[in-house]
């Protein structure tokens, strides 16, 4: 694979950059602005990057992953992620998306909700929708429908919410069209999403760690100059290479390579972007002392934001034992 951008893709990560950073949160208590985060949403809905993957013939995964990147390093609270992981299912059953629609998820974020457990089930990413697909189950076939969500959101992420479906007013969209191949497809599809929106958030800890540790003066020298944040930082800086190396490739293969080889790159991918992206945000809380923690930093506000990404559609451990699973079957 060539890992260079197109022109036309280093065209979109600008555009997508320059959105997400104009209505973008300078302090945590700045987040949760109705009006701004409003703004925003009707950004992407008007330039069109929430139906990156509406289309058969639309973007690859590559540029789905450059736009969620950016939005992940500025911190943006328009949902993103769950449309687009709805729009692309939406697609594979060969169903129009439903306008402002999320994805629903169990309340242990390891798999799609099925009807059976719809009252326990929470949207990812609903902080600008009003609605969440969910699977209806039918053999060895899946369904598509929908339910509205209940007022009330709150979540560990303060930038993307999580909110509890309502099990009045459901409605199929599609009948059994989706296979299991399908789903494990689409589930490729959305690691590599979810990658790259941890890519985005340990960007942003990393640079800010650096600018703030370059500045930061303790016993009349930066920071920055002592050895051991040196070392912390160089760590990052490893890490960060690392996750940009396997959304890279997680997202290329999306579409360009054998369903089994997709679908074992983008495991790895979020398994390892979930475990680096976290140590990443840990060395930017630990680097800025005990501010780091505190309402006057944002901070903590990308270490939330990864902790509860690398959570969704299964953590470290599920996402191990599906990718010990699938090798053992090969062997």
């Amino acid at each position: 694979m060539d890992a260079r951008l197109t022109e036309e893709q280093r065209s979109l990560r600008e555009t997508a950059g320059r959105i997400a950073r104009r209505s973008a949160a300078a302090t945590v208590d700045a987040l949760g602005d109705s009006q701004r985060i409003t703004q925003l949403a009707r950004d992407l809905a008007d330039s069109g990057l929430l139906e990156l993957r509406h289309a058969d013939a639309g973007p690859t995964g590559v540029e789905v992953a450059i736009v969620a990147e950016q939005l992940a390093a500025a911190a943006s609270e328009a949902s993103f992620v769950g449309p687009t992981l709805a729009a692309d299912l939406c697609r594979r059953a060969g169903i129009e998306t439903p306008e402002t629609c999320t994805i629903a998820l169990t309340t242990d974020l390891d798999r799609i909700a099925v009807e059976s457990d719809l009252e326990t089930a929470l949207a990812f990413d609903a902080g600008t929708v009003t609605h969440a697909l969910y699977l209806t189950e039918s053999g060895d076939k899946y369904g598509l429908a929908v339910a509205p969500l209940r007022v009330g959101n709150a979540t560990v992420d303060l930038t993307r919410p999580l909110a509890a479906l309502t099990a009045a007013e459901t409605r199929e969209l599609a009948g059994p069209v989706l296979t299991v191949d399908d789903l494990a497809l689409w589930r490729a599809f959305a690691h590599s999403v979810l990658s790259a929106d941890l890519l985005g958030s340990a960007r942003t800890a990393h640079l800010t760690t650096v600018a703030y540790a370059t500045g930061r003066t303790q016993y009349g020298r930066p920071v920055a100059s002592f050895q051991a944040v040196q070392h912390l930082l160089a760590d990052s800086l490893v890490l960060l290479e690392g996750i940009e190396s396997a959304v890279s490739y997680a997202s290329w293969a999306v579409d360009a390579e054998d369903p089994d080889n997709a679908i074992d790159t983008a495991l790895v991918s979020k398994l390892y972007c979930t475990n680096a992206a976290r140590t990443i945000n840990e060395i930017a809380i630990q680097v800025h002392g005990g501010i780091g923690n505190t309402w006057e930093c944002m901070i903590h506000v990308y270490l939330r934001r990864a902790l509860l990404a690398g959570q969704v559609l299964g953590d470290e451990g599920t996402l191990m034992e599906q990718l010990v699973d699938r090798r053992l079957k090969v062997a």
